[in-house]
């Protein structure tokens, strides 16, 4: 908006012009009176050439300054038409607010003055900055600030502030001047003062807005030493109606070490946790609140010791107790999880039991089993058709988290091993029936990692079911659905490897897995990136290793194009050493048939054999290539 002023010369101005005071305080009646719809239309009547220039005789006889007068220019700066024609009174105004023999009332129409002209109006701030408005605006709270006799200081202070926000409110370079005339301090001035309760809320928002201009000013907000301040204030009924912006600027602040040991202590567990149990606090409040609790409880400082074990005491509550809110046992699974990562935590919060029967890593399973009916976790997805991440999915992975930091020792897995294997089932079942979008996918990473360490432990003497409990066809399955899906590609291997170290039978896990598409999982991975063709390999040649199992895969590798795809593996120029070397082996293992062998004889080994020679300095090496050599041969 451009400053245009209908102002007359100064000198065709007489004094019969000038409006008096009584003038002044019928236009304030007249404005006070106004609709919002009339606004514009009565400052236009006021706002005469000769009224706006009479406004600025009397603020350059600033010793005969009358209160009404600044409240006026005030009230007129209200609409779009006072704004502009007002605007060229910044420079006297901002000469004016750091007069200190006004009486504050005065100094506060000041400061309503000049935050009115510079609302959404960028020619107005740029004016206040080139008249080094910043720095005196800012002084002036200061000295506000300082003195407790001012009446209605709270008053002032939040006018001030509203100011402040106007002026610098998307204008880059009056937030630089701002902060760099120390407007940071003065906020953190304001939460720390005691006697300004109504005066917190316009700070906290100030400097939420302020966090948002850059990150190197996030940080400095981060280090201001109000986090225990801003805690505090969560348990007080003023801070009711400005909740979510506390917890958004603790949020932030979770980047400074200083705040994070702040709200670790006890007295502030306390509170946040208070907040999420209140069950007036608006969701959006818990949910932010609840996160925070995440992001502290993921800090080594808080995972052993009293205050870890009310933490999880509280969260095993929240998920026996707490049945309509994903996202509130979503916080309770996360917090346990990341308070379970040391044996001696996880042994102690394996002994909990929220509900007075099951132990925790149970009630977290059973609440898993129970989410495959939730209609958003059935439902198909298509990727970007669902920007944003399913509360449903979110719950899961959480609890999967969980229930795997959990049993991190055997001797919990052992424990926990017989209600595990349904509900994993289960929810690998709903998986199963559909295709996954990128969301799911470390849902279904974690899945199949929580699914193998089960898979891996050694069951107790005593006890049934056994890991083998799992069906490894459908275990099989889902591996091979899901290994040819970008980002999931390790941890589908790494578990059917710990099916073959746990196979009571080699030969029938090998028929399983054949007959569930084994060559076809293979021979994808092994046109696909490196890292998958070594996976591949690397799986195949442990399955391999003993019980002769290669002819229950003659008929799949001779169909296939298995070979060709080895080949073409083991000839890429990155491959190391230690790859050749598994692939020399593989051959040898499948050599053992004849039929295979025969297969084997129909492609030129020539450069593999020569490059793994040219390691001469390696004896297995050439050992493994005379041996390939001779039994091909033979």
């Amino acid at each position: 908006m451009s400053l245009n002023p209908a102002v007359p010369d100064a000198e065709k101005t007489s004094s019969k012009d000038l409006l008096d005071l009584k003038t002044v305080i019928n236009h304030l009646g007249a404005l006070k009176s106004t609709s919002p719809t009339n606004l514009e239309r009565v400052c236009q009547e006021i706002c005469t050439p000769s009224s706006v220039s009479s406004l600025q005789h009397h603020l350059d006889a600033s010793f005969l300054l009358d209160t009404d007068v600044v409240t006026l220019i005030a009230e007129l700066s209200k609409s779009g038409y006072g704004r502009q024609s007002l605007g060229f009174l910044l420079p006297s105004l901002v000469i004016l607010v750091k007069n200190s023999e006004f009486a504050p009332k005065t100094i506060r129409q000041i400061y309503r003055a000049i935050g009115n002209l510079c609302y959404e109006n960028d020619a107005a701030r740029q004016l206040v900055l080139d008249n080094g408005g910043i720095p005196v605006l800012l002084d002036t709270l200061r000295t506000i600030l300082q003195d407790h006799s001012i009446p209605e200081r709270d008053l002032m202070v939040n006018t001030a502030v509203g100011c402040v926000n106007n002026v610098s409110n998307d204008h880059d370079v009056c937030q630089e001047a701002l902060l760099n005339s120390g407007y940071l301090n003065v906020l953190a001035d304001i939460l720390s003062d005691e006697s300004l309760p109504s005066c917190h809320r316009s700070a906290v928002e100030q400097l939420n807005v302020l966090a948002d201009t850059s990150m190197e000013t996030r940080q400095q907000i981060a280090h201001l030493p109000v986090a225990s301040g801003l805690v505090s204030f969560l348990k007080t009924g003023d801070s009711e109606d400005y909740l979510e912006d506390i917890v958004d600027l603790l949020s932030t602040m979770l980047i400074s070490d200083n705040a994070v040991g702040e709200l670790t202590k006890r007295d502030c567990l306390e509170i946040l946790v208070g907040v999420i149990e209140k069950e007036s606090t608006m969701e959006s409040v818990l949910a932010s609140a609840g996160n925070i609790l995440v992001e502290l409880t993921a800090r080594e400082s808080l995972q052993d010791g009293p205050d870890s074990e009310f933490l999880v005491a509280e969260a095993s509550l929240w998920l026996a107790g707490i049945k309509d809110k994903a996202w509130l046992r979503t916080v309770a699974a996360l917090v346990i999880g990341n308070l379970s990562r040391s044996e001696a935590a996880c042994q102690r919060n394996y002994g909990l039991k929220p509900d007075g029967k099951r132990t925790i890593p149970e009630v977290l399973l059973c609440i898993l089993g129970e989410t495959v009916n939730s209609p958003s976790a059935s439902k198909s997805s298509c990727g970007n058709d669902q920007p944003e991440v399913d509360p449903v999915l979110q719950l899961q992975y959480a609890l999967l988290s969980a229930v795997k930091n959990l049993c991190t020792p055997e001797q919990v897995r052992r424990m926990v091993l017989p209600y595990a294997v349904f509900p994993l089932v289960k929810v690998m079942d709903s998986f199963d029936q559909r295709d996954i979008s990128k969301h799911e996918v470390p849902v279904v990473a974690k899945l199949l990692a929580l699914t193998r360490m089960f898979i891996s432990t050694a069951p107790a003497s005593d006890q049934s079911p056994t890991p083998r409990s799992f069906d490894d066809g459908q275990l099989a399955k889902f591996s091979f659905k899901y290994g040819t899906t970008s980002g999931l590609v390790e941890e589908p291997l790494k578990l059917l490897c710990a099916m073959v170290k746990s196979a009571e039978s080699r030969y029938r896990l090998v028929e399983t897995l054949v007959n569930a598409g084994l060559i076809s999982f293979v021979n994808h991975l092994l046109i696909s990136d490196l890292q998958s063709r070594v996976g591949a390999i690397v799986f195949l040649s442990m399955l391999l290793e003993k019980d002769n199992v290669a002819s229950l895969l003659k008929r799949e590798l001779l169909e296939s194009d298995f070979f060709k795809n080895l080949l073409e593996t083991a000839v890429m120029p990155l491959l190391k050493p230690d790859v050749q070397r598994i692939i020399l082996l593989l051959l040898q293992k499948l050599a053992a048939d004849q039929d295979l062998k025969a297969r084997i004889k129909e492609i030129d080994l020539s450069f593999l054999l020569d490059s793994c020679r040219e390691y001469s300095s390696n004896p297995e090496m050439c050992s493994l290539v005379e041996e390939l050599t001779l039994e091909l041969e033979s």
